[in-house]
């Protein structure tokens, strides 16, 4: 969408005005400064799929399908890529690698099939994509619909039947060769869409892990079974954070949940995504698994290393800086309003941002709950 340079002064002028007034004070379309728009969750919607979801937020929408197959024991693990349109990506050129730097962060470990560090390990692949982004902040409806595909997710249940090393060599025992076939296969046919159904998973039954690499031998990992017409969810699913993008405004004041024009209209170095989650031992304590400002601010003290002290993450390209740098006359007016976020505002947002997290998480908990009893 394309906004010119005035239309930018305009809608910053009034955001800043609005923060002058105080807190009681409303953007130009009487959205509260503290107010998110509520977000819609579907999740099921790909019946092929371990887990899948479809997040919308006022003309923004995103989808999320996560598959699964069985990789050799150290072969586990999550794959994420994310698919922007080129349309979008002219307003979000570095979209696509801020969301991938940030959900590895607060992705649930993949699960083994036996013991835990032991033999077969689920690898899960993360394929996201933005439908639309007409409402703006793209990035929290991206992270949004990979929670809830995460919470989707269902994988066959597995138990342990024995152990390897008790075999004979050559009497149920795959060769080397065998073993990585196996792999091969399975790799082909999650591919080919097939997925692995319970006829693939309990052909997997002796036969995965069941011999040394190297020797062809007995080793010492365990065999497994499928557990019919039982399914479990990935440990730690529900507990993962979810995101919230917090502008910085003058005055201590802030507002939550920026459209399009609004991003636009402010810098990405004042714009602050956290992902936060309920602690397990204190529900209405956050825990906070990653937070950064969308860029770094020029000539300020938060630089690279300042926001990564102030997040608590790790070094990553600049964020989505919408439609290119803020026009000369808004960056002047925000510097006579207030300039650019030391640190200790930027970790007072993150805190903030944390709480807003919190609520966010029990409403997107009751939507997914919601749409596993419906289904």
């Amino acid at each position: 969408m394309a906004t010119s340079r005035s239309e930018q002064s305009l809608l910053l002028a009034s955001l800043v005005s609005s923060a002058q007034s105080g807190p009681s004070s409303s953007r130009p379309n009487a959205r509260p400064l503290d107010s998110a728009r509520p977000l819609e969750i579907s999740c099921g919607l790909n019946p092929n799929a371990a887990g899948s979801a479809e997040v919308a937020r006022d003309g923004t929408r995103a989808s999320v399908v996560i598959g699964a197959e069985v990789r050799e024991e150290g072969e586990g693990g999550w794959e994420v890529a994310c698919d922007i349109s080129s349309s979008v990506a002219n307003i979000y050129p570095q979209l696509a690698s801020t969301f991938e730097t940030l959900l590895a962060s607060a992705l649930p470990a993949a699960p083994y099939l036996t013991s835990p560090g032991l033999g077969p390990q689920w690898y899960l692949t993360l394929d996201a994509r933005l439908l639309s982004a007409d409402g703006g902040n793209a990035l929290d409806c991206l992270l949004a619909a990979s929670w809830a595909a995460v919470n989707d997710v269902r994988l066959p249940q597995t138990r342990r039947i024995g152990a390897a090393s008790s075999r004979v060599a050559g009497k149920g025992v795959p060769s080397s060769g065998e073993h990585q076939n196996l792999a091969r296969s399975l790799a082909d046919q999650a591919r080919e869409g097939e997925g692995l159904g319970k006829a693939g998973l309990s052909g997997l039954k002796g036969f995965v892990s069941g011999a040394d690499r190297s020797t062809g031998g007995p080793s010492g990992a365990k065999d497994f079974e499928l557990v019919e017409g039982t399914d479990m969810v990935l440990a730690g699913a529900p507990h993962m954070g979810v995101a919230v993008t917090l502008a910085l405004l003058p005055r201590g004041l802030h507002l939550l949940d920026p459209n399009l024009q609004e991003e636009i209209a402010l810098p990405p170095h004042l714009r602050l995504c956290v992902i936060a989650s309920p602690s397990e031992a204190d529900p209405k304590k956050p825990v906070i698994w990653s937070a950064r400002l969308l860029s770094d601010p020029p000539g300020s003290e938060v630089g690279a290393s300042g926001r990564d002290a102030a997040a608590g993450a790790a070094p990553a390209p600049a964020g989505n800086n919408v439609a290119g740098a803020a026009a000369d006359e808004s960056r002047e007016l925000l510097e006579e309003a207030w300039g650019a976020p030391d640190l200790s505002r930027v970790r007072g947002g993150i805190k903030l941002a944390a709480l807003y997290a919190l609520q966010l998480h029990e409403a997107m908990q009751a939507q997914v709950e919601q749409s596993e009893t419906e289904r």
